[in-house]
């Protein structure tokens, strides 16, 4: 713990003395104050300023891990400072933790979107889940809930052009189930939906249906419908290439696999 500690602090001060800016003639720029110091514990704090206005600090915090099958993780806050060659002091605030990730906070920093309402809500039925619960309720439903939120952010950034969205519908419940719609002004068009889905005992999984077109450069409108789960990605359209038929002698192979695959299951059992 206390190495990686140790590394984290001088891999931080190596990466930041690279790239402070040098003067003219390339006169290193002088250090006018640091300190640094490791607990036994692995907790950690170090700060320093140079002749330029740069200015840092950081402090670690360890966070005992509450099962014994998990791993400590160090509770990370801090800031920097910087004067850019406008003239303008740069100031980014962060912090980081295992629950939340990396957090940086700064006004020269973008605005992302609003979170949409249903997404909202499903984050929040997520948080107020024991924590055994919450995980094994995020790894079922946080990928569709973060595809759809990409393909919103993605939408809400489009310029206003013949690919405006003119329809953009989209909804996700807090049991996984959603659905998404958008047109855009060119012809393109992209529906899809899904639900939780027990493929095992107490192993669930998205299953998707959907269905996307739009107009080719030679004029014609191609069209995919698919569908997406326990058995695979399976995408059907007219002008997707049809594959031969599958052998009578590899079907008759396949079917007695099949059969007595599940007696040798029950026998076992």
């Amino acid at each position: 713990m206390k190495n990686f500690a140790l590394c984290l602090i001088a891999t931080a001060l190596l990466c930041l003395a690279e790239a402070a800016p040098k003067p003219q003639g390339g006169e290193p720029i002088a250090i006018i104050s640091q300190e640094s110091n490791i607990e036994p514990d692995g907790a950690y704090n170090y700060a320093y300023e140079t002749a330029n206005g740069i200015k840092a600090e950081e402090t670690g915090t360890v966070k005992k891990a509450s099962s014994p099958d998990a791993t400590d993780v160090i509770i990370v806050k801090g800031s920097v400072s910087y004067t850019s060659p406008e003239g303008e002091v740069i100031t980014l605030n962060y912090a980081a933790d295992d629950e939340n990730g990396f957090q940086p906070q700064g006004a020269h920093l973008p605005t992302p979107p609003p979170i949409p309402p249903a997404i909202q809500k499903a984050l929040d039925y997520l948080l107020s889940q024991p924590p055994a619960s919450r995980r094994r309720l995020t790894n079922m439903k946080l990928i569709p809930i973060c595809v759809l939120f990409v393909a919103v952010t993605v939408t809400v950034a489009l310029p206003v052009d013949n690919d405006d969205p003119i329809v953009n519908d989209s909804n996700v419940e807090y049991n996984g189930k959603f659905h998404t719609h958008v047109e855009l002004r060119d012809g393109s068009t992209s529906t899809q939906e899904g639900e939780l889905r027990e493929i095992h005992e107490n192993q669930y999984g998205e299953a998707i249906k959907g269905h996307f077109s739009f107009v080719g450069d030679d004029g014609q409108t191609y069209a995919v419908t698919y569908t997406a789960d326990e058995n695979g990605f399976r995408a059907v359209g007219d002008h997707l290439p049809t594959p031969p038929p599958t052998p009578e002698s590899v079907l008759k192979t396949l079917e007695y696999l099949r059969t007595h695959a599940q007696k040798t299951i029950e026998q076992d059992h």
